[in-house]
């Protein structure tokens, strides 16, 4: 089912117009179950997949797939942090929200939710780098490139300790 939902993803990309990069996405899902979910709520494993599909909805359906393909430019996901705050049932119909909220020196951040009828029951920050031929590219030329003109955009301090969190838990 992943890969039909990932077809659908790059199609829809390819025929739409490219989007800002910096503007909020929303794709709409409903659990299946035995598919997406046991027999009541969704597998944890369905909630990053579901993630991998929004952000190349959020990289292709902007200017950035232009570039990627003519650089050779390949996003890359270096963490995640999840928060899980209720299980989403079977059948239910949810909206996953994603939008770049930062960037620094080194990486990119993106935030993901997961909203049924308008309560978030899963909230992620997801870190991310690019890479080229010549190895890892500082995100703000990235974004200048694919249209984001100007500094990068301010977290919420909420969005800013948990980025430090995930800069601290590195390796």
């Amino acid at each position: 089912m992943y890969r039909i939902r990932f077809l659908l993803i790059i199609l829809r990309c390819l025929i739409r117009n490219a989007a800002p990069i910096g503007i909020e996405r929303r794709l709409s899902y409903r659990a299946i179950p035995l598919i997406d979910t046991d027999f009541t709520r969704m597998f944890t494993h369905s909630y990053s997949l579901f993630m991998g599909l929004a952000r190349w909805h959020l990289l292709f359906g902007s200017e950035f797939r232009n570039l990627a393909v003519r650089h050779k430019w390949a996003p890359v996901t270096t963490r995640e942090l999840i928060n899980y705050k209720r299980s989403i049932r079977a059948f239910r119909k949810f909206e996953l929200r994603t939008r770049v909220i930062h960037w620094d020196e080194d990486r990119f951040y993106v935030e993901q939710s997961f909203d049924v009828d308008g309560q978030t029951m899963v909230a992620a920050l997801v870190e991310g780098l690019v890479r080229g031929p010549q190895g890892v590219l500082k995100p703000g030329e990235v974004f200048a490139k694919a249209g984001c003109a100007g500094p990068a955009p301010e977290p919420s301090e909420q969005m800013r300790q948990m980025i430090a969190y995930l800069k601290k838990s590195s390796i």
